[in-house]
């Protein structure tokens, strides 16, 4: 069964519930540790991919014209359906949040890749998220457990630990030009 969320409302609720308190790893009380810690690890990859849907599916802010092309370019796509949703994030402190996007696009997926331009940008310090939204709902669906069941993926090859990868993690260098921002989709863990 796989149901869809709501980014905007569910992110509070995986944020302030299962994680903070516990209560997913307590649900498997005579697990041993390590599986706890996987149970953890998934659950924090369904919080990061929430956070980052949330924020690209924000409305677009329009790119300066300014500054050399940053263009994103995906692969490893399980299959051509749907659409790749992807936001560009230019602070640390605003990393993730959806009302704080520097520039989105959505890529048509062709074969296992995918591919669109964030606009002209400033020479400094981004970050990028996506989302493979293979049914193009505007929603990352999950499994019962909230698991994802779509695939993400972050700049410079950031994974997730138990959380979120950080903007450092996650950030490129842009200079004076055109820079291409190579990231593979992630499915699972």
């Amino acid at each position: 069964m796989t149901t869809t969320l709501s980014f905007f409302s569910s992110v509070s609720r995986l944020a302030t519930g299962a994680l903070s308190t516990g209560t997913l790893t307590d649900a498997f009380p005579s697990t041993d540790s390590r599986t706890r810690r996987v149970v953890a690890r998934v659950t924090a990859a369904a919080l990061l991919a929430a956070g980052a849907m949330g924020a690209i599916c924000a409305a677009p802010v329009e790119a300066d014209d300014e500054g050399a092309e940053i263009t994103a370019s995906i692969s490893g796509l399980r299959n051509d359906e749907g659409v790749v949703r992807i936001a560009l994030y230019a602070r640390e402190d605003q990393w993730l949040s959806h009302e704080h996007t520097v520039a989105t696009c959505t890529a048509h997926v062709h074969g296992d890749s995918a591919s669109c331009s964030l606009g002209h940008h400033a020479p400094g310090t981004y970050a990028i998220a996506l989302l493979h939204d293979e049914d193009a709902d505007g929603d990352m669906d999950t499994d019962f457990f909230g698991f994802p069941q779509e695939g993400y993926g972050f700049s410079s090859g950031a994974r997730p630990g138990l959380g979120a990868p950080s903007f450092g993690d996650a950030s490129f260098a842009h200079g004076l030009d055109r820079t291409v921002a190579a990231i593979r989709a992630r499915y699972g863990l």
